[in-house]
């Protein structure tokens, strides 16, 4: 996966004492003349739901984001969200500990990652570099704890140069996969969480060898069981000469909490806080009983001061139109680009094999454009 390129792994520490992991991209082996990175202006790529780092590395060395970058002279970071395969450590192992299902670990959604990874991420790469802002590249729920932090996190805006969302997940009340309503009808995440399991699709890595011989040998139907999800698609963009590799690093794992705050604000159709489910609940943790809106007239202010440019597929299941007219509402006043992508599903961004024409390149350029 180095591709002829020398990597860094990194450990932050947020202020709730969990421990992600960053791959630090330093340039390509053997270049002499390459600057240090912290001379290079910093990119940060963030994941989503259920994936990991590795995500961006899936395409080919020649269409895979990070290596564009790099090429171009940035200096790139491939953050993890925690409770992935990649963020499973913290601070107290012994409360902690990601191996056991019913961890106190596990009590976390994207409420934690936007107050308190984006901002450990952040602060971390810029005191490994020369610059004072960075870039923020978000698919998905990395979009998401983006937009939780645009809130709460004062004096963000101050220290991003530009933003970019693909597959921009704010509202999801017009959000139709046919998997996650399944999941919501059947009941089963109450269920796992009732029964104390509380990480949700973290596999052993002793999977892995299944995981691949279902990704090299029945890769159109793992693809379309995918597409039920995210967006079926009528022609398959998506290169599935990659698959095995997908297989190797794929999902990434979350917590049934963090799936239970989606499906919740799928039904309510408004960007909220975690609903615990109980009124009692929420009016012991919010001192009232339902769970408080983001503020979206804040996150509007963070925009204003930085560019940002966002892509959504019109084939996105998880980016419903409807969904997208109340996100450029918020966002389109700061002068955000907002562009749709004919006949994109929500894997499409990344994994493609048009993602470097139609995502890829205008993201650089629009990069290089306010470097």
């Amino acid at each position: 996966m180095t591709a002829g390129y020398r990597f860094e792994t990194h450990k932050i520490v947020t202020e709730d004492n969990y421990i992600n992991t960053a791959w630090r991209i330093v340039g390509k082996l053997n270049s002499v003349n390459d600057p240090p990175p912290e001379k290079k202006p910093c990119v940060i790529l963030q994941h989503g739901l259920l994936d990991n780092s590795a995500t961006w590395l899936i395409p080919n060395a020649t269409d895979a984001f990070p290596f564009m970058l790099v090429d171009e002279g940035y200096d790139v970071w491939m953050t993890n969200s925690r409770g992935n395969i990649n963020s499973y450590e913290h601070m107290e192992p012994d409360t902690h500990s990601v191996y056991s299902p019913s961890s106190k670990y596990y009590d976390f959604t994207w409420d934690e990652m936007g107050k308190y990874d984006v901002p450990a991420n952040l602060n971390y790469v810029l005191q490994h570099s020369e610059y004072e802002k960075a870039f923020y590249v978000g698919h998905s729920q990395g979009t998401t704890q983006f937009f939780v932090a645009s809130d709460i996190i004062e004096g963000l805006g101050d220290k991003i140069a530009g933003f970019i969302g693909v597959g921009p997940v704010m509202y999801v009340g017009g959000m139709y996969s046919p998997y996650l309503r399944l999941l919501m009808a059947t009941g089963i995440l109450e269920l796992l969480e009732m029964l104390k399991v509380y990480n949700f699709l973290l596999i052993p890595t002793y999977f892995s060898p299944l995981l691949r011989y279902a990704m090299i040998h029945m890769r159109h139907f793992v693809w379309r069981f995918i597409g039920l999800i995210c967006g079926i698609d009528e022609v398959i963009r998506a290169d599935l000469t990659r698959m095995p590799v997908m297989g190797n690093h794929e999902p990434g794992g979350s917590s049934i909490k963090n799936i239970l705050h989606w499906t919740r604000n799928i039904q309510s159709g408004e960007f909220a806080y975690h609903d615990y489910g109980a009124k009692s609940e929420n009016l012991k943790r919010y001192g009232q009983e339902t769970p408080p809106l983001y503020n979206t007239t804040r996150i509007g202010e963070t925009f204003n001061k930085f560019p940002s440019y966002l892509m959504a597929g019109d084939n996105d299941c998880l980016v419903s139109k409807k969904d997208l007219v109340k996100l450029k509402a918020i966002v389109e006043p700061s002068g955000a680009i907002v562009e749709v992508l004919d006949t994109f599903a929500h894997l499409d961004y990344v994994w493609g094999k048009e993602s470097r024409q139609k995502v890829f390149e205008p993201a650089l350029e629009f990069i290089k454009k306010h470097t």
